[in-house]
């Protein structure tokens, strides 16, 4: 095991980083696209050009001549009427019969490249979890993925149709999107709850995209969810553009007067996200800049100065977004959709595995030192 518990993915502490398979996530940020990413965390090493254009094809076929199925279409819509936020959203919308889309999928799949039929699964679930979120916002759903672009669009491409309606959408934006979903695909081995819970759910045979759904379910405010709360507090400040120091101010002593934690600061693992300075090193290489990019510049000095805080992923992840045009209701839903990568590869690494991880008399020689260690045997 290279990392705690796992072979896949995991943190470093000193120096403070982020390693999947044998490379530091930094390196990945902004050299590799997500689809690379995808596939680099899949089987281990970085894929060739012609093996990410054929993972980027699978992925297109998906979301543009599979879908989703009418089935899951019809959840998304009861779900979001019940007023259910997008984790929920997306857990539901896993979980309704896709026979005709699987078999459909996989068919194409296996006609490009050796994967298991698990695997082709899993990818296909990835591919639309897009689709599922923008339906849910009332965007147009499969429609919108359809309705443009050649036979040469990349995956990527979908995405960002899914998630904003940015009217004129440059070359760096597409960089910094592939940028952020590979800040976010994984990293942190099964420390997370979003991974955590779809390997105990693998564990007892469920299918997998029942236990992929499992990952929605993991994620919270203070997990994943904490992005929306960023990019809402971003546009706040944003509105007061003219004094970024004074509304910076503003919300500090607001935030710290109700005793609640600033979304976008302070890491349960980390005292400085090493993920920020990597992404925001690739603005000032796009020579990008907006709004919300100079009031998340402002937060932090005054953050550092008051708390003595450092931003994180989920703050540095909210400016580029909101720059990118993506609504803050959306921004939980991006992340879900790129940790859904880790999510996959630790979900094979446990399918491998025996029921519940472990063998019996494997499983009471843990229970027996667990017994020890407490006094209780």
């Amino acid at each position: 095991m290279k990392h705690i518990g796992t072979s896949i993915d995991g943190p470093r502490i000193e120096p403070e980083g982020l390693f999947i398979r044998d490379m530091n996530l930094n390196d990945l940020i902004g050299t590799v696209s997500f689809v690379s990413a995808v596939y680099h965390i899949l089987n281990g090493r970085l894929p060739s050009q012609q093996e990410e254009e054929a993972l980027d094809r699978y992925l297109v076929y998906c979301v543009r001549d599979v879908g989703l199925s009418p089935h899951a279409a019809d959840v998304v819509h009861v779900t979001h009427l019940s007023g259910a936020g997008v984790s929920r959203i997306l857990a539901a919308a896993f979980m309704p019969d896709a026979t005709e889309q699987l078999e459909k999928a996989r068919d194409f799949g296996r006609s490009m490249f050796p994967l298991n039929d698990d695997l082709l699964v899993a990818l296909y679930y990835l591919a639309v979890s897009p689709l599922i979120v923008a339906l849910s916002s009332r965007r147009g759903g499969e429609e919108l993925a359809l309705s443009s672009g050649g036979q040469g669009i990349r995956y990527v491409h979908l995405f960002y149709q899914c998630f904003s309606d940015k009217a004129v959408i440059g070359c760096y934006d597409f960089k910094l999107l592939n940028a952020v979903l590979v800040a976010q695909h994984g990293g942190f081995g099964y420390l997370t709850p979003t991974v955590l819970l779809p390997r105990v759910a693998i564990s007892t045979h469920v299918s997998i995209p029942q236990a992929m759904a499992a990952q929605f379910l993991g994620a919270g405010p203070a997990h994943v969810g904490a992005i929306e709360g960023a990019m809402n507090l971003l546009m706040s400040m944003a509105e007061d553009c003219q004094n970024l120091d004074v509304a910076a101010d503003r919300l500090i002593t607001e935030y710290r007067s109700t005793r609640r934690r600033l979304p976008g600061f302070g890491h349960p693992l980390f005292e400085r996200d090493p993920r920020v300075s990597r992404l925001r090193a690739l603005l000032v290489d796009y020579q990008v800049g907006s709004k919300y990019l100079d009031c998340f510049d402002e937060l932090i000095e005054a953050v550092k100065d008051r708390l003595g805080v450092w931003p994180n992923i989920d703050g540095i992840a909210a400016a580029i977004l909101l720059t990118l045009g993506v609504p803050p209701d959306d921004g939980t839903g991006v992340f879900l959709c790129a940790r859904l990568a880790a999510t996959i590869a630790h979900i094979m690494e446990k399918k491998s595995e025996p029921a519940f991880g472990q063998h019996r008399a494997e499983a009471r020689r843990s229970v027996e030192r667990s017994l020890r260690e407490y006094g209780l045997a």
